[in-house]
């Protein structure tokens, strides 16, 4: 007998972007189905959901007068008590560090959440931005480096900024994003692709946190260059090897850095 999906209304809308892996669902124990934009827009589809999964800021859409008591917020998450049948769960969902959403080390806000789906280890469902075995085994794409070390930040962060810009005055860093931009980047080049052609990738993270360690190392460990870390103070738990990265926190000061990449 065909067993029943679990079924999740992720109300994220921009869960999509970034979902579950299909195939890692598929493979799942319990069969799971997920419904996502637009399908969460059928009032029907979330009542008969078995978890709801919100994250910070979420609005339910106006039409759902169910949830007009809801209210998530950076402060507050309020309304959820009560508001669901018994056999209905409240999800939390974030790819964030607690630095950006700090109501997620508020227990007063978390509790009303019965599982937790987060970067954080601990959490019910440990979310991590580690790639699939495929990309960590694929020969990477560029034998031969063109670059000495890239900065690739559109989300520009002053303190991590500020380093990078010193860094530049002692090595080339070739800066192509929105922040500290001095050049373009190639047509039709994924982001392993373009980090594939210099020796070092600069993959400071946008908050320092415990757990939080985003996709930029892992895209450099993929690409075949050297990650440039600040970021978790645990990032040994996530990397292959200690010896797989430099960590800015080693050394005396930027310039020392720049000495020991020459």
């Amino acid at each position: 007998m065909e067993r029943r999906p679990f079924v999740v209304a992720t109300l994220i809308k921009w869960f999509d972007a970034q979902g579950f892996d299909e195939e890692e669902v598929a493979s799942c124990s319990v069969p799971c189905l997920f419904l996502k934009l637009p399908e969460y827009s059928n009032e029907k589809c979330v009542e008969e959901a078995d978890m709801l999964l919100a994250t910070t800021n979420f609005q339910p859409p106006p039409s759902f007068a169910k949830f007009a008591p809801v209210s998530f917020s950076s402060a507050s998450a309020q309304g959820l008590t009560g508001l669901l049948p018994s056999w209905q769960i409240w999800g939390y969902f974030s790819l964030e560090s607690a630095v950006n959403y700090p109501e997620m080390e508020r227990e007063e806000y978390m509790k009303q959440f019965e599982v937790e789906l987060s970067t954080r280890m601990f959490s019910d469902v440990p979310m991590t931005f580690a790639p699939r075995d495929s990309d960590v085994i694929r020969r990477p794409t560029a034998e031969k480096k063109f670059g000495f070390a890239l900065y690739l930040q559109s989300n520009c962060v002053s303190w991590r900024d500020d380093i990078v810009r010193e860094l530049m005055e002692h090595v080339p860093v070739d800066s192509l994003g929105r922040c500290l931009n001095n050049g373009d980047i190639p047509e039709r080049m994924t982001t392993v692709e373009l980090i594939s052609r210099y020796k070092f990738f600069i993959a400071f993270e946008n908050s320092i946190h415990h757990d939080f360690v985003t996709e930029r190392i892992f895209n450099a460990w993929i690409a075949g260059a050297i990650p440039i870390y600040k970021g978790a103070p645990n990032v040994d738990d996530f990397a292959p090897s200690p010896r797989s990265f430099l960590l800015l926190d080693d050394f005396d000061s930027v310039p020392a850095l720049a000495a020991y990449l020459r």
